[in-house]
């Protein structure tokens, strides 16, 4: 009888440990989903349309981009300091940038001028023309 419990424990043990992983596994897939679900358009799409020398498209899909991304960060849930968003801010443009000059153009002003300041502006102008997740 002994033996049948040890046998049952053993196995119990290793259950756990592979459903762990298994939970843990699943963690990641809904992180990902959701990125995938808030960003509406992807860096693949960008670049393909670059690839393909739609430039003038990619470059609206790129401004609209970069405006949500502003809009989004004076959410109220985020409570941002103008500080953070300043550096946000440069972060965005930072990683923008390359497919900008991929096309040989650069960030609109507009787009590039913005401070932590002009963002509640941002958020209060395109909460209603653009959908914000």
């Amino acid at each position: 009888m002994d033996e049948f419990i040890l046998i049952v424990s053993v196995a119990s043990s290793v259950l756990s440990v592979i459903l762990f992983f298994k939970v843990w596994g699943m963690c990641n897939d809904v992180d990902r989903i959701m990125r995938k679900m808030t960003s509406t358009v992807g860096k693949e799409d960008i670049t393909v349309l670059i690839i393909e020398g739609k430039y003038d498209e990619a470059e609206a899909v790129l401004n609209k981009t970069i405006a949500e991304r502003i809009a989004r960060m004076n959410k109220p849930e985020y409570a941002y300091s103008t500080e953070t968003i300043d550096k946000l801010l440069i972060n965005l443009f930072k990683e923008y940038e390359p497919y900008y000059k991929k096309m040989g153009r650069s960030i609109p002003e507009i787009l590039k001028n913005n401070t932590g300041a002009d963002v509640m502006e941002w958020y209060k102008y395109y909460v209603g023309k653009v959908e914000i997740k």
